[in-house]
């Protein structure tokens, strides 16, 4: 609220009323004729006054939530809540902290989780240690990439989750997804390495931490299950194209 108009309104506001009780006190003696014009008079330019103040006060004021928005987010949090304390909380309990802190930034925070199908393939045909370097391998490709309050957290085979802090919105989510996928396929280039994918943001996928790892996952197995269809409409359409066709006589 602007102190200063609220102040000014009080003051004509009490001219105004002035202007109005005292000539009403005095009466119509000719003898006070003066005054009560002179009292009239401030009356007025305290009503007029009190009105301009009241509009002042009426612009100049906004909601709560508009002064934060209107505030520019820092890059990172002023505590590593995701990494702090990360050998005694869940990941779960430090995502909800996470998203407590980015709130009052006026911002949001987002969840995207990697399923690297070539661990699988890899661990078969070239032995789980070397899957394991990829993985490890993807996740020092990440960090880089990301700001010093964002976090990078292995989830089982061939799974990461990244949190990122501080967002906008799911545009930039995206954005920085877009960023790391492009980390993590120049790790084997040329190579068929399919990335399953999942994003997730607060509070759309959801208020608890493990909801919103619950909704990115399902998002990533969605786009796996997508991308093997497709895979298998191309193996049908290749078989179709190889079989010999009859002729006819």
């Amino acid at each position: 609220m602007n102190r200063r108009a609220l102040v000014l309104v009080l003051i004509c506001g009490a001219f105004a009323a002035t202007g109005v009780a005292l000539p009403m006190v005095l009466g119509q003696d000719p003898a006070h004729a003066g005054t009560i014009e002179a009292l009239h008079a401030v009356g007025g330019l305290g009503f007029v006054g009190a009105l301009l103040a009241l509009v002042a006060l009426a612009g100049g004021s906004a909601p709560a939530g508009e002064a934060v928005a209107a505030t520019p987010a820092p890059r990172t949090l002023d505590q590593d809540v995701l990494g702090f304390a990360a050998e005694t909380q869940s990941l779960e309990s430090r995502i909800e902290a996470a998203a407590e802190a980015s709130k009052r930034h006026g911002r949001t925070i987002g969840v995207i989780h990697y399923d690297i199908a070539a661990y699988r393939q890899i661990a078969q045909a070239e032995g789980a240690a070397e899957a394991e370097r990829l993985v490890e391998a993807a996740v020092s490709a990440m960090r880089p990439r990301l700001r010093n309050t964002d976090r990078v957290e292995r989830l089982g085979k061939g799974r990461i989750a990244v949190v990122i802090v501080l967002l906008p919105d799911k545009t930039a989510l995206e954005s920085i997804r877009a960023r790391l996928d492009k980390a993590v396929l120049a790790l084997r280039p040329g190579a068929d390495m399919p990335l399953d994918v999942g994003l997730s943001i607060y509070p759309l996928g959801g208020y608890a931490g493990e909801d919103l790892l619950a909704s990115a996952r399902l998002d990533s197995e969605a786009e796996r299950d997508a991308r093997l269809r497709q895979a298998a409409r191309e193996r049908r359409a290749a078989a179709h194209a190889q079989t010999p066709r009859a002729i006819s006589p």
